[in-house]
């Protein structure tokens, strides 16, 4: 009996033991944004930190296993109904560990610095994402989150779609005449005052009413002949 326990037993902790290798066999690694090599091996709880970082998690598929989000991320809409781990600068370790994330993923820049560095020594993978706002860094963003989240093609899909957009952008904006004219909305004395500036001389002319104007709408303002 005792001997058929101890089996029993041996057997169970082989079991537990193989069952631990499996979970990690499918594990993948990634360097972020501060230079740390993580490995990531459960998303079924994330954290987001950063706009960017949220928006892109969503549109990869993942909205349903965020926990929580910062106060900077507002897109999709859904997200507000999200529990907040506050402002992505003043993050509270204890906060954002007692919601139990598998994974953080938080853009670069988020702090305080001794906060991140208590989120980084945590068990759970802290993955800086690298920030960066042209296109290269946009695309490099979205591939380096899907990789975090295990779906490298699904990131290559979405960055294609994301450079295809770009270039379009780009041809529209070759086909946009020079700019000539800027014009600046300004308060002064509780009203609203609008010039218009040369760019080529920087001469300007103010926009003129008959009588003092709160709101400025093409509507109801005189149009401004940009020839003279």
């Amino acid at each position: 009996m005792i001997r058929a326990r101890i089996r029993i037993a041996a057997f169970a902790a082989i079991m537990f033991v193989g069952s631990f290798v499996v979970a990690h066999a499918d594990a993948w690694t990634i360097e972020d944004a501060s230079g740390r090599t993580h490995e990531i091996a459960d998303t079924s709880r994330i954290v987001t930190v950063g706009g960017a970082v949220t928006e892109i998690v969503y549109a990869l598929g993942f909205g349903d296993r965020v926990v929580a989000v910062d106060i900077t991320s507002n897109f999709p809409a859904s997200v507000k109904s999200k529990p907040s781990v506050g402002y992505m600068r003043a993050l509270a370790p204890e906060g954002v560990l007692a919601l139990a994330p598998k994974i953080i993923l938080a853009i670069e820049g988020s702090g305080p610095p001794d906060a991140v560095e208590v989120l980084s020594r945590a068990s759970v993978p802290f993955v800086v994402v690298p920030e960066g706002y042209d296109e290269a860094s946009v695309l490099r963003k979205v591939r380096f989150i899907a990789k975090a989240l295990g779906v490298v093609e699904k990131g290559e899909a979405m960055a294609k779609q994301i450079a295809e957009d770009f270039a379009a952008v780009a041809a529209m904006r070759e086909k946009i005449a020079a700019r000539v004219h800027m014009v600046f909305s300004e308060r002064k004395d509780g009203l609203t005052h609008l010039r218009v500036r040369k760019l080529s001389t920087a001469e300007e002319h103010p926009i003129l009413f008959n009588d003092p104007a709160y709101v400025a709408s093409t509507g109801i303002n005189p149009e401004y002949d940009s020839d003279k």
